[in-house]
């Protein structure tokens, strides 16, 4: 008994010594998409100033492919030491739970949340030509032409899809779905007519918007967007229970001591409250999130349920 006690309060010091001198090296942010996505800028917002507060280099390493299943994986896997930190999107925390039927991770289980970060709406904009000004007139035109328009998203499976299967769901317009690789050939054929919808950040219909290129109907969000302030939400727009965000943060292996954790976490905070970093935030379309460890593990919870519900009611695949 007098071993394990002892052995106990050893294991207890040794971590809260690694808490206090932790970092004592670099340490890496694994993204699982390619460099200048979102989920990029997010991490390297935050790396520079991290560093420069840990006195070590905080490196952000892109492993782009699989859903970012690649990325997230070799997180899961990595030793629990603080020392690979996972900057996560919506698709690796409840998308791929909800769409894949075999995961090589479980996002609950095998990670261990430090904060989330930013936020964002989903704007749906339509196309200059579509004669519809507002939600209802959109709802109008698909049920009087069913099937014959169609709505592009970033991917099979990407929030953007889900933000178009819940509307078409919840008004029960008849939009075609035109899967993309990525948010940028997405937007790109709504501003040129090749589809006449589109749901898409706010960061990548902005400038199409302003130059009224796109005309956005409605953004996604509880409240409305200061990017776009002028554009209601789809509550306002009277469609109810439309509300997904995209949202970033992020992640240690599970398994890596708690007091580390809380400290990644308390740096972060003071980070996220510089005004450096809120002007990169806006710049990017995107809110400040500071959630706690435990208020970020409750939020991945109810994303997870909610995406799932989608996804069984939209009946969203991937493979």
């Amino acid at each position: 008994m007098n071993r394990l006690f002892a052995a106990v309060v050893a294991a207890s010091l040794a971590c809260g010594a690694s808490a206090q001198s932790y970092p004592e090296r670099p340490v890496r942010i694994l993204v699982g998409y390619p460099p200048g996505g979102g989920t990029d800028l997010v991490a390297r917002l935050i790396a520079q100033p991290l560093g420069e507060r840990w006195g070590q280099p905080v490196v952000v390493e892109n492993r782009p492919g699989a859903a970012a299943i690649i990325a997230t994986e070799a997180v899961v896997k990595a030793k629990p030491d603080g020392y690979t930190l996972l900057m996560a999107y919506a698709t690796e925390l409840a998308v791929n739970p909800a769409t894949f039927k075999k995961l090589p991770y479980d996002p609950l289980r095998d990670l261990a949340p430090i904060a989330r970060l930013g936020a964002a709406p989903l704007v749906m904009a339509v196309h200059p030509s579509l004669p519809a000004q507002s939600v209802a007139e959109l709802v109008a035109l698909a049920k009087a032409k069913p099937g014959a328009l169609s709505y592009s998203s970033s991917g099979q499976g990407s929030v953007h899809q889900f933000a178009g299967e819940l509307f078409k769901l919840r008004t029960g317009a008849d939009i075609v779905h035109v899967p993309y690789k990525g948010s940028g050939p997405a937007t790109a054929d709504a501003v040129s007519g090749q589809v006449q919808v589109t749901f898409a950040s706010v960061a990548s219909v902005l400038r199409f918007v302003q130059s009224n290129r796109l005309r956005a109907l409605a953004v996604t969000s509880p409240e409305r967007s200061p990017q776009l302030a002028g554009v209601p939400t789809m509550k306002e727009a009277g469609v109810d229970e439309v509300q997904l965000t995209s949202w970033y943060g992020l992640l240690a292996p599970a398994g890596t001591p708690s007091d580390v954790v809380k400290k990644i976490a308390a740096d972060l905070a003071a980070v996220m409250a510089s005004p450096a970093l809120a002007n990169g935030f806006s710049a990017q379309g995107l809110d400040r999130v500071r959630d706690t460890p435990a208020q970020f593990a409750a939020f991945i919870r109810e994303e997870a349920a909610k995406y799932a519900r989608i996804a069984k009611a939209a009946n969203i695949q991937q493979e």
